[in-house]
């Protein structure tokens, strides 16, 4: 009786000292080696539909991420909503002072709190223009994956090669930064060949109401329309150009495909510039997903700091990481960070709505 007795002791003690072991095995993997992840998107206000897509791509990586024996860290997902706003962005930094790591979207948020993220040393990947020179001279922010400037050089290219003969009026939005890179980069391939943009008009980034710029371009008569900008804005002066029955040829920048469901007007044959992706890695984690490449910079964003942090998951560790990133794998194509902390994606296709909503490749 006593041995059994003795017996069922031992069975507890191992039983109570095991399990503590793995408990704090345990604890140590997913408590203490969590990675906390923050940063401001914009889920409410003018770019509300672009954050909550980058949101969905930001989730879809994080369970990925958390699943894959590779990495020896969990991340904690903690976005905020910057509302598109320079103000709120820096009035919510508090409550994500103690991340890791941070990511941002859009120029206002990202160029406020720049100097927050200098005196705290913390990096930060950013949805942002990658020429934006606002603030290249933070060195905790990395900047990408779109630039205004070469995705304008890709159209001007374009125009230059297959329309030499041909005028160009320019549909831009507000006078940001980015719009002034797209400019100087389209006006860059132009003049290669001493044409000139024969009139350019400004929209707001929430206006929906743009008759009144583009009845001012077509008094020009262009032969092409080139529209740059982003938001509500985008979509009214691509309706009112349609509406109001422009007979030339409109070219956009990126997002056309995926917003062809708001321009009720009829997208076919506007020709837009966009990154080509490959979707399959979204598409098995999530067939819900309407998957577009504001999906997949979100993925992609949160891919890339989980390889940079297999460097190490502290602040100083993740930015050296990040620095060091060269040629990763990505659904757009090998990607790197240059020395100024600047990603740019691949090059990028021309393509043509048709009138199917499908959408044709024009040019490589």
């Amino acid at each position: 009786m006593r041995k059994l007795i003795w017996t069922l002791v031992i069975l507890v003690v191992v039983g109570v000292f095991g399990g503590r072991v793995w408990y704090l095995n345990q604890h140590k993997q997913i408590g203490d080696n969590v990675v906390k992840i923050g940063g401001f998107l914009p889920l409410s206000g003018p770019l509300a539909r672009d954050g909550v897509e980058f949101l969905k791509g930001l989730k879809i990586a994080q369970n990925q991420i958390n699943n894959d024996s590779q990495y020896n860290f969990k991340i904690d997902l903690r976005m905020e909503d910057s509302k598109f706003s320079a103000t709120q962005a820096v009035s919510l930094f508090n409550r994500l002072v103690d991340s890791n790591a941070l990511i941002s979207s859009g120029t206002p948020s990202t160029a406020s709190i720049a100097p927050l993220l200098e005196q705290h040393k913390i990096p930060t990947i950013s949805l942002i223009n990658a020429e934006d020179k606002t603030i290249l001279a933070s060195s905790q922010i990395f900047r990408g994956w779109i630039a205004a400037r070469t995705t304008a050089s890709e159209i001007g290219h374009y125009i230059v090669s297959e329309y030499p003969e041909k005028t160009v009026a320019l549909l831009r939005t507000h006078s940001s930064t980015d719009a002034k890179e797209f400019e100087e980069g389209l006006l860059g391939q132009l003049n290669k060949i001493g044409k000139q943009v024969q009139a350019t008009e400004t929209f707001a980034v929430t206006d929906m109401e743009t008759n009144a710029q583009v009845l001012k371009l077509m008094d020009k008569n262009p032969d092409i329309i080139v529209v740059y900008g982003y938001a509500q804005g985008y979509i009214a002066a691509i309706n009112s150009l349609i509406r109001m029955g422009y007979k030339g040829d409109i070219i956009t920048t990126w997002d056309i495909e995926m917003n062809s469901s708001l321009i009720p007007n009829n997208a076919s044959g506007i020709y837009f510039v966009t990154p080509t992706y490959d979707f399959s890695e979204l598409v098995k984690e999530d067939k819900t997903t309407n998957n577009n490449f504001f999906v997949a910079f979100g993925y992609e964003t949160l891919r890339l700091l989980a390889e940079a942090m297999k460097n190490g998951t502290k602040p100083e560790q993740i930015r050296e990481g990040l620095a060091n990133l060269k040629d990763v794998e990505t659904g757009f194509g090998k990607v790197s960070y240059d020395e100024r902390g600047e990603l740019y994606l691949p090059p990028f296709v021309l393509k043509q709505m048709q009138p199917d909503g499908t959408a044709k490749v024009v040019k490589e």
